[in-house]
């Protein structure tokens, strides 16, 4: 049998061969928001300033958190906790936007 992949669901893939339209969920840290996805590759990274759990392949779980960043393709909303003593505005992309707190 040939895969469905233009039934796949968003939010998944469905490799060559797949026999069920719920597919294989995109990584956390990626998402899909378009059906037919074919192979993991066509899972986009979560964008930056956002984070992509485990389960929330559709769109981004939520902005990052304040006092933390979340590069691109970010899965856990705490991975990337400010240094000490800083701190940062929520959504922030990169370890730059955190400053020296008061």
């Amino acid at each position: 049998m040939t895969g469905r992949t233009a039934d796949c669901k968003v939010g998944t893939f469905c490799p060559e061969g797949t026999r069920s339209v719920e597919g294989i969920k995109c990584s956390p840290g990626t998402l899909r928001t378009t059906t037919g996805a074919k192979s993991f590759d066509e899972c986009a990274d979560c964008a930056a300033g956002t984070f992509c759990a485990e389960g929330t392949s559709v769109a981004p779980t939520a902005n990052c958190e304040t006092g933390f960043y979340c590069p691109a393709r970010t899965a856990f909303k705490k991975d990337f906790p400010c240094p000490i003593g800083k701190s940062s505005a929520a959504g922030a992309v990169n370890a730059a936007a955190c400053t020296v707190t008061d």
